[in-house]
């Protein structure tokens, strides 16, 4: 999942979405 790494913020943000939930209040 992190094969770019920090270098993909959006990659990473999406990434964090889905371990969080897809109905988890997330604000960036």
């Amino acid at each position: 999942v992190y094969a770019e790494g920090p270098a993909r913020p959006t990659g990473g943000a999406a990434a964090v979405a889905m371990l969080i939930g897809p109905h988890a209040p997330i604000v960036f």
